[in-house]
């Protein structure tokens, strides 16, 4: 029964400290009562020691003795030390291996007894872990401390997430060899004239301080840390927000110091007095668990470091965080300010993807604009004498994915070879470009082509074949608006369209020769492509970014039919149905550099390979060599899911 309610217990032990790693309890020594003045003493390896009630130690001892090894001390009720000969709540005598000291209930030191310690390590043993998430009240007026690694100990990690106050005159924390990780994120504070952690010696070290909570001496002379041996990496949040202000320092600087910055206005400062050696500054990017990563943001936080010159500050005082510039500046005196310019990657990434759907509006413009002047209707078919054709029109272009829409100016013109084969071309000139937030698309040149017909007869019956190709150069202007902390930026670049088309098709006539009917297929070949270009730097944008070129290759077959219908009185009916469907595509993704941490964003993360397209229209004919067009075309683009509609009206004439 005893070993069974051992077990329990042991269990709930390590539930309770979170899975913290002890040996097996031999077995377990427990007080309970309200009224001890028991010393909880081990006397195999392995044992663990618990209070819940309340002991008040015989004078000279103290209420848990770690006299063997791997031993578990834990207190969760109440310890008084008010006697005025030397003793402790927890000692380990030297020599002691793989002690765990754990503090969740309260240890009180009153009277005007000296030589007192809530914790105590007499030396040349190895302690695993000391938890304080309790209360360590010093208030005896005579010499105290609460934690003191004495002699030659070493303490893997010693962790505070409760109070520990001193009253007395030597300090809160103090360390004669060896402390591993120091972590703070409670209460440590000294009244009296004592330092709140003191590394004593020359040959004392403490690898790491993690101090996410208030280490503070009131006493005028008295400091927050004072260090006379070796700290190897100081991280500090105390400062800014903190009722307590700046965490003092006084001594030898730390090998490196983290600024831990939580917001805007809750940040680390060290004030620093009659420091000596060099420090290494630096933010602090995560690596602790339970303490997060440095939040920036763009300005200044001021006061970072005080009491210290250049002298002490040894590697960069510029550097770079998550997207940010940084550097310090001595703003006064010997007090340095932080200043953060620059932009954070991830608000920088959400807008890369806000311009990635922007610059995605160009590219289905371009494409629309295209496919539709190489497969639809810019021919000028109509001859006279001369065998001359002119067709001059206009057209409305509209996509729905970002609302793009514009307004251009088309002429054709076409020569007739021989009853067979004609050829000609055509300028495409944009008057009113709507693009998407964000893009402006300007013309370098209009959009232009070239196309070659041959009809197996006169009366264009029978086999038909095409060859036409377009060609474009834009001039495209782009602004990344800010998100959060990003920087807007703003840059220029060229978008070059080329597309190359070969159409074979066969036309019949049907319904009492009223009806034209010609079945089509074909190839198309398109490039679009954005040149590379770097966005403006100014005074409001400190980390422009540069982009790398960005193309688009497609080669597609087309299949459908076109129907011409008569109607009376020289007035024709259109219509065709076709499907296209891309046989290779390829879309490179945005690529962005000048922030460190950056991703490319991808451009066309769901291609609409199998695309259908239609149209439907009718023309007038006045006369036999003059030609009045209206059309609307409809085609599904590949970019996301994006439909355009083309609505082109012209006049033809042949001469």
């Amino acid at each position: 029964m005893n070993f069974f309610k051992s077990l329990v217990l042991y269990v709930a032990f390590l539930i309770v400290l979170s899975g913290q790693a002890f040996a097996t309890c031999t077995s377990t020594i427990t007080n309970t009562s309200a009224s001890s003045t028991t010393t909880l003493q081990d006397t195999a390896d392995g044992q663990c020691l618990i209070n819940s009630g309340t002991i008040t130690p015989a004078s000279g001892s103290g209420a848990f003795e770690l006299g063997h090894n791997n031993t578990l001390a834990r207190n969760s009720g109440t310890i008084n030390l008010n006697t005025s000969s030397q003793l402790a709540a927890f000692y380990t005598w030297p020599g002691v291996a793989g002690a765990n000291i754990e503090n969740s209930g309260t240890i009180n030191a009153s009277g005007n007894a000296a030589d007192i310690y809530a914790i105590w390590l007499a030396g040349s043993g190895v302690v695993n872990s000391i938890v304080n998430s309790g209360t360590i009240n010093m208030t005896n007026t005579g010499q105290s401390v609460g934690i003191f690694n004495y002699a030659s100990d070493t303490v893997t990690t010693l962790t505070n997430s409760g109070t520990i106050s001193t009253t007395g005159d030597l300090y809160a924390i103090g360390n004669n060899s060896h402390i591993g990780t120091l972590n703070n994120s409670g209460s440590i504070t000294t009244t009296g004239t004592s330092n709140g952690i003191s590394n004593n010696g020359s040959s004392s070290v403490i690898d790491t301080i993690i101090n996410t909570g208030t280490i503070s001496a009131v006493y005028a002379g008295q400091y927050g840390i004072l260090n006379n041996g070796v700290i190897g990496t100081l991280n500090n949040s105390q400062g800014a927000g903190n009722s307590a202000g700046a965490l003092t320092y006084t001594g030898v600087l730390p090998t490196n110091y983290n600024i831990i910055i939580n917001s805007a206005t809750h940040y680390g400062q060290l004030a620093l007095t009659s420091p000596s050696g060099t420090t290494t500054f630096g933010i602090y990017n995560g690596g602790v668990t339970g303490v997060a990563a440095s939040v920036l943001a763009k300005g200044t936080y001021s006061s970072v470091l005080s009491g210290i010159t250049s002298s002490n500050l040894t590697g960069a005082t510029t550097g770079n965080y998550n997207g940010f510039t940084w550097r310090l500046n001595n703003s006064i005196g010997n007090i340095w300010d932080l200043i953060v310019t620059g932009a954070s990657t991830a608000d920088t990434q959400a807008s890369l993807q806000s311009l990635a759907n922007s610059l995605r509006s160009s590219f289905s413009s371009q494409a629309v604009a295209t496919n539709f002047a190489n497969m639809n209707t810019y021919d000028c078919d109509l001859f006279d004498e001369k065998g001359v054709c002119l067709s001059v029109g206009g057209q409305q272009a509209y996509v729905d994915n970002s609302s793009v829409n514009q307004t251009s100016a088309v002429v054709v013109m076409g020569y007739k070879l021989s009853p067979h084969i004609r050829v000609g071309g055509f300028l495409n000139q944009n008057l009113r470009n709507n693009a998407a937030t964000g893009v402006h698309l300007s013309n370098a040149n209009p959009l232009m082509g070239l196309f070659a017909v041959w009809n197996q007869n006169e009366n264009n019956l029978g086999y038909q074949v095409k060859i036409a190709n377009a060609y474009q150069e834009r001039d495209v202007a782009t602004i990344r608006d800010a998100v959060a902390t990003s920087e807007a930026g703003a840059g220029s670049t060229h978008l070059n369209t080329q597309s190359y088309v070969g159409k074979l098709s066969y036309a019949f006539l049907v319904n009492e020769d009223r009806t034209l009917v010609s079945p089509y297929a074909a190839i198309r070949y398109t490039q679009i492509k954005q040149d590379g270009f770097t966005e403006q730097s100014s005074s409001t944008v400190t980390a422009p970014l540069s982009y790398a070129a960005l193309e688009d290759r497609s080669t597609t077959v087309l299949v459908g039919v076109k129907l011409d219908h008569q109607l009376p009185y020289r007035v024709n009916l259109t219509a065709s149905l076709g499907v296209e469907q891309d046989l290779a595509h390829h879309v490179d993704n945005l690529i962005a550099t000048g922030i460190s941490g950056l991703s490319s964003v991808v451009f066309n993360d769901s291609i609409k390979r199998t695309r259908p397209v239609a149209s439907i229209g009718a023309y007038y004919a006045p006369v036999k060599n003059q030609r009045i067009t209206a059309d609307l075309y409809y085609q599904q683009l590949p970019y996301q899911n994006t439909g355009s509609t083309i609505a082109y009206v012209n006049y033809m004439i042949g001469f």
